[in-house]
């Protein structure tokens, strides 16, 4: 140790001259505040451990009077010194460096300068058992010492004890682990065996760092090379704050991959491989590789081996491995055929994350960020007893094992779940599914945080991400299958869209399919007998003919693909239930279904998915393409059923397929590389037959070609056609032909799609051609496609899908837009939109500055204490919107005036003002005498404006949630009335986010179900301004009403001399309320006895004499305890006669089935209690 002095400040250094380079601490790099440039370099200790190099630098440095600039790198901790002067710097120097440690002095040139002794007692190593070394062998052992753990220290072998055996022991740098053990490498050169005892002493450690440089050439970005692999181009935010975001991913640039095989590793959570009992050792023959890619398949091995992603092995177990070669790059990746061994693994029960739960999450995102793992697989360590199920042979008969965990063991997805789980564990604003992680934010604040949280926790856990891939900051992302908005979340698009292209069918047989995809679905389909039924029409005839598809047909087609590809028609995916996939294959295209059986037994869809074979694909085998669908249908479903637990079901029709992906020996390498690709997913493959998977295989045969449209009279069109100048246009390519700047536009840029045959001009769309027309028959088709009955008269929208179905002109658009906007008979017919004025806000500040009142009725007579009632008097205030029903026998003005002020003023309080309509009992001058003494404004909405009284909009939520209840009994809605009135204002209003009774009563509804009150767990959110002045006051008032009723209650309970202690089993009678009949009446019934106190309020209690009576509840204070020491009257109950109850209710098979839609967004209201 040495004194030496950086940028003028004294420092302590370790003159090494073991050390390749020179380095400081990250501590005197920020107090010296130094410009910090990247370091593309690996740095390592002496022992081969990597170190943490921060980036480099340029200091002053002064020894011993020679002072000079030398370039220094940054790396986070330095025990007991600042800087290391590396050989680096002596170069730099060109003087001769001795030392003399008589004098404990070094020397540069002449000048002597003294060392800094440091004299402190080293930690011991000791051997944790005994250690039996083989005669010229090496192994590393486990050693324990006294040191602070989680340390980078250098360990220094003991010299008597490698003399004494005459082993060897290297200096290396080693990092102490958390239990304060650690490895050790011993080496015996001798002929025989070498025994080193439990707890012997082998060495020291020293806190003196020594570091050297270490494959130079391994590649690190530079920040310039880094910030091109960062694409925030389709991120919405400011240019200031992407370069916010840019510095915060090179801050922790250490998350990202440098390289192709800069792959992490993760430090919490290891695999574990467990076979199932009795399982014999799994050996399969490699697979052959070609001979000109054996040099490949080697290069692959190699690099492999040296980033310790593979070792070699001696194994008992095997699996063979082939080369796949990558669809997006063209390059072969290395994978191996788990399918024999993972049928001995069990699965791995870990659970996942509710998908409902994550996603409802989002209803205030406005922004997000999606993160992707490099290798997400391996990036995760496999269990050293693990790995030798992992091993695979290849084609040289070289064996090897797997050092991290592999691509097609069934259990991979669920360890890396348990570690995203374990890594994300706390954090809010982020989501994780599997390896899918997903930060959101409301705003860009939040969205930076929560990125800057996940960042920060993905290179602490040691992970890596690939930065091309993740998308950072965007405001439109896909996530489990859903398309992610600000606006909220719904169906990739993309599914939805397979179903609104298939084409119009051209024969039976296509027919039958389209109808059996819509028969498959039709309980989603309103009035789907009627709306299909020219469509069943067509089954009626033998033989197809063109003729008989008219406008009824497409008509019928069109609306049943419209309701079938609607949003009501694709369910919310349930991950906790199993998925169903139904694919097929045709000789065209590929189709796939995914479904799930819901509460009601049905199978729903989710999802679709459907495309075209390419060339090639159509020449390949029925069976070869079948699983090709199969693959298909998994790929496109990826997000719903990778690694789930719960099986999936694949549905095929064709049954071959069942003992292609479950046998071994396959020697056709189409079907050996497509099962290999679907081994990562947990699913059972199932035959049904096609006439019963009519759903997928619509979707697949959906991509043939249509047949053109026949259109009347051809001879006259196609004349008409030749003397059109468009057509000559197109003909001739004669750019002086005379054109409209519209169709010359839609030349030039649709020439490739026009075509000429038979002097017909046909322009292809998706593969159908359509007709052109030329002028003079464009008023007839408008006229046919428009004014017919067949057509209705639709809007300029629906008549331009209609005629470009089959038609089309390069000014179709405008001239069917001019065409129905000019038609006397929609502007006659239909309504449109009339004039609406600026709405015009109420002034309100509080409750009861605004009331809004009006009477609904005539009802069905209701009698209540001998009075019929027929109508409600409804009130609502305006700013907390609370409401009020009082049921009314008749309307008249004192009726009316009455109710008003008992039920409203009395119970309420005065409002400033009061709106209502101008019904003669508001009107009255009865009524208007009340308002006026009461000093209250009253406001009259404008007749014909119901809209303009706000508690009209209460009146259709009151009777729907009669109905509910009154529907069989329409004369019992005033049984029911108070309590659905409580049951609004106990709810949630949207336009507030408070519940009316709250802002009524600065308090909430206390619903008489108590179990789920404590169930119930407490949130807060701020409150409105207003709202929460007015919640103040109401505090102070609470406070000062709750110390009076605290002080009462002790005052009371201290004075009450007969409270005593009622305990299960005691024996207590019942006070009922005394009969009118006479005053001799028996107040207390029983004997019963106390089966269980549910509260300190309430208690369970069983009828002594009749032990088969319903047991019931019953508040404590109608309860007199019997002191007895008498034998027990109550039998020993079962376990089903302890849980019956006549006070607790039973819901009905209707009522279990009107639960909650979980897949529809709720508002939640969240208050300080």
């Amino acid at each position: 140790m040495a004194q030496v002095i950086v940028n003028n400040l004294p420092c302590r250094a370790l003159l090494d001259s073991g050390s390749s380079i020179t380095v400081i601490s990250q501590q005197l790099c920020n107090k010296l505040r130094l410009a910090v440039r990247p370091a593309a370099i690996a740095v390592a200790g002496a022992g081969g451990h990597s170190l943490n190099i921060l980036g480099k630098a340029d200091i002053d440095l002064k020894i011993a009077n020679k002072q000079l600039t030398v370039p220094t790198y940054i790396i986070d901790r330095l025990p007991n010194q600042d800087v290391i002067v590396g050989i680096d710097t002596f170069k730099q120097l060109q003087l001769p460096l001795t030392f003399d440690f008589n004098k404990q002095t070094f020397r540069i040139d002449t000048v002597e300068q003294p060392l800094i002794n440091q004299i402190r007692v080293l930690p011991k190593v000791t051997l944790q058992q005994d250690v039996i070394i083989q005669p010229e062998s090496a192994c590393w052992v486990r050693a324990k010492t006294t040191s602070a753990a989680d340390e980078a220290m250098i360990f220094d072998p003991h010299r008597r004890v490698t003399a004494k055996h005459q082993i060897m022991m290297p200096t290396a740098l080693v990092l102490v682990a958390k239990d304060k053990q650690l490895p050790v490498q011993i080496f015996n050169p001798n002929t025989e065996t070498v025994h080193l005892r439990q707890g012997m002493c082998i060495g020291h450690l020293n806190t003196q760092a020594s570091v050297m440089l270490i494959e130079q050439a391994t590649p690190r970005l530079t920040e310039e090379e880094f910030q091109k692999k960062i694409n925030l181009d389709d991120s919405p935010i400011t240019e200031q704050q992407k370069r916010k975001v840019r510095q915060l991913l090179w801050k922790y640039n250490e998350a990202f991959c440098h390289h192709d095989y800069d792959i992490g590793r993760a430090k919490d959570i290891k695999q574990e491989i467990k076979l199932l009992p009795h399982t014999e050792p799994i050996q399969c023959k490699p697979y052959p590789i070609a001979k000109h890619l054996q040099q490949h398949f080697d290069e692959i091995i190699d690099k492999m081996l040296k980033h310790g992603i593979i070792s070699k092995a001696i194994s008992a177990y095997s699996s063979p491995c082939l080369l796949v070669q990558k669809k997006e790059t063209n390059e072969r990746r290395l994978v191996c055929d788990f399918r024999l061994l993972n049928k001995y693994i069990p699965t791995d029960q870990q659970s996942l994350p509710k998908i409902s739960e994550l996603l409802a999450k989002l209803n205030t995102a406005k922004l997000f960020t999606v993160f992707d793992l490099r290798h997400g697989f391996w990036q995760i360590e496999i269990e050293k007893e693990s790995r030798q199920y992992t091993a695979f042979k290849t084609y040289n008969g070289q064996v090897y094992e797997y050092n991290r965990s592999p691509m097609g063991l069934s259990n991979s997805p669920a360890t890396m779940s348990r570690l995203t789980a374990y890594m994300l564990a706390g954090c809010t604003n982020l989501l994780h599914y599997v390896d899918d992680i997903l930060a959101y934010g409301e705003d860009f604040e939040r969205l930076y945080e929560a990125t800057e949280k996940a960042l920060a926790l993905i290179q602490r856990q040691g992970l890596k991400l690939q930065p091309t891939k993740c998308k950072f900051f965007r405001d439109n992302v896909r996530y489990l299958g859903h398309q992610v908005t600000a606006k909220g979340i719904s169906p990739d698009p993309d599914n939805v869209e397979k179903v609104k292209k298939f084409p119009t069918p051209t024969s039976i047989t296509k027919v039958q399919s389209f109808l059996g995809l819509a028969q498959y679905f039709r309980k989603f389909l309103p009035n789907f007998a009627k709306t299909a039924k020219p469509l069943y029409d067509l089954l009626k005839f033998d033989k197809w003919k063109q003729d008989n598809w008219t406008q009824r047909q497409q008509e019928s087609f069109d609306e049943i693909k419209r309701q079938l590809t609607s949003d009501a028609l694709l369910q919310h995916p349930d991950f906790d239930k199993p998925f169903i996939i139904e694919t097929d294959a045709s000789g065209t295209g590929l189709g796939a279904v995914l479904l799930q059986e819901t509460e009601d037994k049905k199978e729903r869809p989710i999802a679709y998915v459907s495309r075209a074979l390419k060339p090639n694909e159509t020449k390949w085998s029925a069976t070869e393409r079948e699983l090709l669908g199969v693959l298909f249908a998994l790929r496109q479903f990826h997000y719903y059923i990778y690694g789930s637990p719960i099986q999936t079901i694949v549905r095929t029709d064709h049954a071959p397929l069942t003992y292609v992906v479950t046998t071994k020996g396959q020697t056709n390498n189409r079907l050996i590389r497509m099962t290999l690709k679907i081994q990562d997913y947990n699913y059972k493959l199932v035959y049904k037959p096609g006439i019963t998977n009519k759903a997928a295989d619509a979707l697949s045969r959906a991509y043939e070609v249509n047949a053109i449209h026949p259109i009347p009279n051809i001879k006259e069109l196609v004349d008409e056609t030749e003397r059109d100048n468009f057509y000559q246009a197109v003909k001739d390519d004669d750019k002086n032909i005379k054109l409209s700047p519209m169709e010359r536009k839609f030349l030039r840029k649709q020439r490739q799609h026009l075509t000429i045959n038979k002097s017909r001009l046909y322009w292809m769309s998706d593969n159908k051609p359509k007709i052109y027309i030329p002028y003079s028959f464009r008023q007839a088709i408008l006229n046919e496609l428009h004014d017919n009955p067949l057509a209705g008269h639709l809007s300029a929208a629906k008549t331009i899908a209609r005629v470009e179905q089959y038609y089309f002109w390069p000014t179709m658009y405008g001239d069917i837009k001019q065409y129905c906007n000019n038609c006397h008979s929609c502007a006659a017919s239909k309504t449109g939109r009339r004039q609406k004025p600026q709405l015009q806000s109420i002034p309100k500040s509080t409750t009861m500055d605004c009331l809004s009142i009006d009477i609904t009725g005539p009802l069905p007579p209701s009698c209540l204490q001998g009075i019929a009632y027929t109508y409600i008097l409804t009130a609502l205030d305006i700013f907390s919107k609370f409401a009020i029903a009082i049921p009314i026998p008749d309307i008249t003005a004192q009726t009316v005036a009455m109710s008003f002020f008992n039920e409203i003023i009395c119970k309420y309080g005065t409002p400033k003002n009061l709106t209502s309509d101008n019904g003669s009992q508001f009107t009255s001058q009865l009524f208007q005498q009340v308002v006026r003494i009461l000093n209250i404004t009253q406001i009259y909405t404008s007749t014909y404006n119901p809209k303009a009284n706000m508690v009209e909009r209460f009146h259709r939520n009151l009777h729907e949630m009669i109905t509910h209840f009154a529907h069989q009994q329409p004369e019992d809605w005033i049984i029911y009335l108070q309590s659905v009135t409580m049951a609004y204002n106990s709810a949630i209003h949207r336009s507030t986010d408070n519940t009316p009774f709250f802002l009524m009563f600065g308090r909430d509804f206390q619903p008489p179900n108590l179990l789920a009150q404590q169930l119930l767990p407490s949130q807060y959110v701020e409150v409105p301004t207003s709202i929460q002045k007015f919640v103040t006051q109401l505090h102070l008032a609470w406070k000062i009403a709750k110390h009076n009723i605290d002080n009462q209650v002790a005052l009371t309970t201290g004075n009450d001399a007969r409270s005593t202690t009622l305990t299960a089993g005691d024996i207590v009678y019942l006070h009922y309320p005394p009969q009118q009949t006479h005053k001799h009446a028996q107040k207390y019934k029983g004997p019963y006895r106390v089966v269980q106190l549910t509260s300190p309020t309430t208690a369970r209690l069983a009828n002594v004499q009749d032990p088969h009576q319903h047991q019931f509840y019953v508040h404590i204070h109608r309860l007199k305890k019997i002191n007895t020491d008498t034998a027990t009257f109550l039998p020993t109950l079962d376990n089903a006669d302890r849980t019956r109850s006549t006070n607790r209710h039973i819901a009905t098979k209707h009522e279990e089935t009107q639960t909650t839609d979980v897949s529809q967004p709720h508002g939640y209201n969240l208050r300080p209690r």
